[in-house]
């Protein structure tokens, strides 16, 4: 079983941590990152995903089609899919197997924003300054209309640096495997697999240009952190003894105040939700057999008070009581 922790009230999530917990047999985190990765001559733009070798040796990752998977966190090497070859123009993925591939990482900082936000194409802070009037700034209107240009003008500068005078931190890793062409049932896997601790150099890099990723940072209150300065992440994905309740371990992590996804909590949820359909269903039902009894027993009460001539001249005429009622039940049962 595979649970799926996300941050909750901007906790970073430790690894270490979650592994004491009991019952809980190994946690590896979700660390995905867009690269650019470039082979001779071809580079294309892909997605990176940080495991450790305790991770890769696992089932769900140790299917390879060629190589060796790496065999330390702090490998220069990498594990790529057959679909990220057939970008690069390789089809025989043995032929790749040694291959050195260059990965890059464009990452914003706030180095870069902050510096912008006081030079800005060649223009200083003091610079503007200059042109504000202070005798001026007495009158309500010119006050506001230089604050709110002052403002927005700041905010694209430190905006401008953000986003384009961006870091990029290149590394030359190995081939050392290429992964099954199969889908791991449920589980992401990216394109690329780095060992977690050369992929954490990566991650010093700073944030993407994905603004799901900007989003997610401001949302947990990591935007102002820097992402080498602690071995914590967003996102991980704990496997644990089948043996052991998932529920006992899931208190155990939502006492530490994280958020868990697992596909066995959300299974229990559909289940219910059909046993409620399933009792409405019945409910309705249970309505409507009462109110067809009901017609049949009017129907077959009228039927007898309006007989009763018919069946006096039956029994006058030697037939049984038992025959008589078998008529009727027989009448009552093709009416029902």
């Amino acid at each position: 079983e595979i649970y799926t922790l996300s941050l909750h009230d901007a906790l970073p999530i430790s690894l270490d941590r979650l592994s004491a917990v009991p019952g809980v047999n190994l946690v590896y985190p979700y660390d995905a990152f867009t690269v650019m990765v470039r082979l001779r001559d071809t580079a294309v733009t892909s997605k990176a995903q940080a495991l450790s070798a305790t991770a890769i040796r696992t089932k769900i990752f140790s299917n390879v089609r060629s190589g060796a998977i790496f065999a330390s966190d702090s490998a220069h090497q990498t594990i790529v899919s057959p679909e990220l070859l057939r970008s690069l123009g390789i089809s025989s993925p043995d032929s790749a197997v040694g291959k050195p591939l260059v990965v890059s990482v464009r990452g914003s900082t706030l180095d870069s924003g902050l510096a912008h936000l006081f030079r800005d194409r060649g223009e200083t802070i003091l610079d503007r300054l200059r042109r504000i009037h202070p005798d001026s700034l007495m009158r309500k209107s010119y006050r506001e209309r230089t604050v709110s240009t002052e403002l927005n003008a700041a905010m694209h500068r430190f905006l401008n640096g953000f986003l384009n005078a961006r870091r990029i931190i290149t590394d030359t890793l190995t081939i050392c495997a290429v992964r099954g062409g199969e889908r791991v049932g449920r589980l992401r896997v990216e394109p690329i697999i780095i060992p977690i601790a050369t992929a954490a150099r990566f991650r010093s890099a700073g944030f993407s240009g994905d603004p799901q990723d900007l989003l997610a940072a401001v949302s947990s209150g990591n935007f102002f952190t820097q992402p080498a300065e602690a071995a914590v992440f967003p996102q991980v994905t704990i496997d644990f003894d089948p043996k052991v309740p998932y529920k006992r371990i899931q208190d155990s992590i939502e006492a530490m105040g994280y958020r868990t996804f697992s596909f066995a909590a959300e299974f229990e949820q559909v289940q219910k939700m059909f046993i409620y359909f399933d009792l409405a269903l019945g409910m309705i039902g249970l309505i409507a057999l009462f109110t067809a009894s009901l017609g049949i027993v009017n129907t077959m009460v009228m039927s007898i008070t309006e007989r009763r001539k018919e069946i006096g001249i039956l029994k006058s005429l030697g037939a049984y009581e038992g025959d008589i009622r078998l008529l009727f039940l027989v009448e009552s049962a093709v009416i029902g």
